[in-house]
């Protein structure tokens, strides 16, 4: 068992806003990781990582990883995140 501590929690808002958290990378992977996601037909955000990302338990390597490493979130192109009241749009409903 390990004593590292646990990588950051994913975004909130990017979740609520139908992302999913894949990958933590250092900037120039992340940019080839984003070009195959895309090939694959995904929507990419890569978003800096912050200090502040890390429980206070991590003590000063949130400092280093922060600046060596990004987080990579993808999304189905064209894919509508669920309605927050649990309703979501029929995929036979079409618009006139």
């Amino acid at each position: 068992m390990s004593d590292s501590p646990a990588p950051p929690p994913p975004d909130p808002d990017l979740l609520a806003q139908g992302w999913e958290r894949r990958s933590l990378a250092d900037p120039e992977r992340a940019q080839e990781m984003a070009d195959l996601y895309e090939l694959a037909g995904f929507e990419v955000k890569i978003v800096p990582l912050a200090p502040m990302d890390f429980a206070p338990s991590c003590g000063t390597c949130p400092e280093t990883v922060s600046k060596s490493y990004v987080v990579i979130y993808t999304r189905k192109e064209g894919r509508t995140p669920p309605d927050p009241q649990g309703t979501e749009p029929s995929s036979n409903a079409f618009e006139v």
